[in-house]
């Protein structure tokens, strides 16, 4: 008998211990079920979460946190409507656009998602790489910004843009290429761009390229079709236009971007000026008497006539200038893309065939600043 109640007691524990367990396991269940449902909610603040949701949901909970910070851009010549284009708030009170949605035009309006028309004004602009900033005297839906942002090629990339004619549009690809040099309008090279395919229509110049979590990662900028890139999309990173929008803040008016004084020459760009027989560089071909460069560079005092240009070889060869490789006349342009004028920056050169370390001050460019190169 007693060894029925022991035997009793065990089966009623063994249940016991299994029910428990059932009831444990449950709740641990329920406790995941109801975590995922949260983070599936809260996608906006998590991106590893963006997983747990479909690509239509994604696409609807950016443009619902973005549309508001995405406006209409008119420039107007008098009555006369020049341009149109997209803008994205930067600040409350700052709308960033590209310059040539502004430029040549003497008013500006801005017309909100929700379609209130505001008069604006601009702030400043980058006419080198095509920013301008305006201001709003409303307070308008700052858009949430990325400006540690690095892109890598295959990441998902949301763009949305107010298209002639169609209104607030959004298109959908993945990036394509980093650092993509692009050449503007002025010819000259700049770097940093990201490819995409994402739609670039008349009207979104200017629009906002954003991650799959509703951050801004770009601005708009062009779109290429060619034999070579079809349909590609160049957008301006939002940690370059970060840096460009405090420099606007600061000087206010076109901004007055740092340059070198001294003239300079691809070594391709004649075999004479290559006399330390290096792979890259920008040989130092002129200087501007009593300039800053001419502080901390020298000239050669061989002269010459290259491409009908008279300069002179021998000089030092720039192989490095802020902290940025040096290998032709274009690098000297996108060293110093955030520069400004009055800065001081480092530079190494060789002379004589060793390598050399100095300090340039930077100048104001001027008109005709990009004669002083030859490549």
């Amino acid at each position: 008998m007693k060894f029925v109640k022991v035997m009793l007691l065990g089966v009623i524990l063994a249940v016991f211990f299994v029910f428990s367990l059932y009831i444990s396991r449950k709740e641990e269940a329920n406790a995941k079920m109801l975590a995922g449902f949260a983070s599936a909610k809260s996608i906006m603040n998590d991106e590893d979460a963006s997983s747990l949701s479909t690509d239509e949901h994604v696409n609807k909970l950016v443009y619902d946190k973005c549309k508001g910070s995405i406006v209409e851009v008119f420039s107007y010549v008098g009555s006369i409507l020049n341009r149109e284009g997209t803008g994205v708030v930067v600040r409350p009170h700052a709308i960033l656009t590209n310059y040539h949605v502004v430029a040549d035009s003497s008013r500006f309006v801005i017309r909100t998602h929700d379609g209130k028309v505001l008069n604006v004004s601009i702030v400043g602009y980058d006419e080198e790489n095509d920013l301008a900033l305006l201001d709003s005297s409303a307070a308008l839906p700052a858009i949430e910004i990325d400006s540690s942002a690095e892109p890598e090629i295959g990441d998902r990339v949301l763009s949305l843009s107010y298209l002639n004619g169609v209104g607030l549009f959004m298109s959908s690809g993945i990036i394509g290429s980093v650092s993509k040099p692009i050449r503007n309008e002025n010819g000259n090279l700049v770097s940093g761009f990201m490819g995409s395919d994402t739609v670039i229509l008349n009207g979104a110049s200017g629009s906002a390229l954003l991650s799959k979590t509703g951050k801004f990662v770009g601005l708009n900028y062009a779109v290429y079709s060619d034999r070579t890139s079809r349909g590609i999309s160049y957008s301006i990173p939002s940690k370059f236009t970060e840096e460009i929008t405090t420099m606007i803040l600061r000087q206010t008016g076109k901004i007055r971007r740092g340059g070198v004084d001294f003239l300079g020459a691809d070594l391709a760009f004649d075999p004479r000026l290559n006399t330390m027989s290096l792979n890259a560089g920008v040989a130092v071909v002129g200087l501007v008497p009593g300039g800053e460069a001419e502080k901390a560079l020298k000239v050669g005092a061989t002269p010459i006539t290259a491409g009908n240009v008279k300069m002179h070889s021998g000089g030092d060869v720039v192989v490095r200038l802020n902290g940025c490789e040096i290998r032709n006349v274009d690098d000297i342009y996108t060293s110093l893309a955030t520069a400004e004028a009055g800065d001081e920056v480092g530079v190494s050169f060789f002379r004589d065939g060793k390598l050399n370390e100095g300090r340039i001050k930077l100048v104001s460019r001027e008109a005709g600043y990009e004669r002083r190169f030859f490549k």
